[in-house]
């Protein structure tokens, strides 16, 4: 991380600056996921008359789903980061995994819906940019389960 940002958050007082920038970094991407992966293929399904209309809808259904439940996996976890709780209960423990796994697979199943929407169509790039999107919904999902501080 940049020194300047280190001071800026010293000055305010916030001392555990990784976790900021990892909350950031979650936050940032699930709201872009909701936005535009979520939002534009859900109306573009919509909008769509051709035999794939249900498809592009599962797909961006998926990403919203996805995208929201991240959002409160970060607030589950930011609740026992930012307030000092020393140990979280356990039913909310178990709920933020919960929605983790099941906003993962959510990403992995709309990437394969992409993907598959890709090959019916014959569009190599898309098709290579869904198999991004479930390589890194596998990634993603390994990330948190072995790096994550909190839960």
């Amino acid at each position: 991380m940049p020194p300047l940002f280190q001071f800026l958050l010293n000055l305010i007082g916030v001392a555990d600056y990784n976790s900021i920038f990892w909350t950031l970094e979650i936050l940032i991407s699930g709201i872009i996921s909701i936005i535009s992966y979520g939002v534009i293929f859900t109306l573009f399904g919509l909008k769509d008359t051709s035999r794939y209309e249900r498809a592009i809808k599962f797909i961006g259904l998926f990403w919203v789903i996805a995208g929201v439940l991240d959002l409160i996996f970060i607030a589950i976890i930011n609740s026992y980061i930012y307030l000092d709780v020393s140990a979280p209960d356990e039913a909310i423990k178990t709920m933020g995994w919960i929605f983790f796994y099941i906003g993962v697979a959510l990403n992995i199943a709309a990437g394969s819906f992409l993907l598959a929407y890709s090959v019916e169509l014959g569009e190599r790039y898309l098709g290579l940019a869904a198999l991004f999107f479930i390589i890194r919904g596998f990634l993603y999902a390994v990330r948190i389960i072995y790096f994550l501080p909190v839960l």
